[in-house]
């Protein structure tokens, strides 16, 4: 089999190319995985420290998707001050009092896992797909010059 120079460098930027589509894949995979695991870990954080108010209060503090945007996050005064007096989207502002932080932030990570995770395993037949598509032109390309 006789490679001229210039075949030898177009498989190795393609191969070069395929190993970077395939570094990029798993930085995502490893993304997708780590908030997954924030979220999730979150959720039960928040549920131990609960446990710990519990235990040295002797009552359950109950915290709340609300209690988040009111308490613990630096926003808007404006959002802050419709936590506390919600004077429209009446309706939001209950749903958001009533659904626990700890069980959103777990059931959130799985909604975004299922999402991410059928998000990447469609990309990944994509860029398996140009693998093999770019594979088959490097090789046309070399047995063209063979003849």
């Amino acid at each position: 089999m006789i490679k001229s120079p210039y075949t030898e460098s177009l498989a190795l930027k393609k191969t070069i190319g395929q190993r970077i589509d395939l570094i990029v894949l798993k930085i995502q995979d490893y993304a997708v995985l780590t908030i997954f695991l924030a979220t999730c870990f979150g959720g039960i954080i928040v549920v131990m420290y609960q446990c710990y108010l519990y235990l040295s209060e002797g009552f359950w503090t109950s915290i709340s998707l609300l209690d988040l945007i009111f308490k613990y996050i630096d926003i808007g005064s404006e959002l802050r001050y419709w936590a506390a007096h919600p004077t429209s989207w009446i309706g939001l502002h209950k749903i958001l009092a009533y659904l626990p932080l700890s069980l959103t932030s777990i059931v959130g990570g799985y909604v975004f896992f299922f999402f991410a995770d059928s998000y990447m395993t469609n990309r990944r037949d994509e860029v398996e797909s140009k693998h093999r598509h770019q594979n088959l032109e490097r090789e046309r390309k070399i047995y063209q010059e063979m003849d």
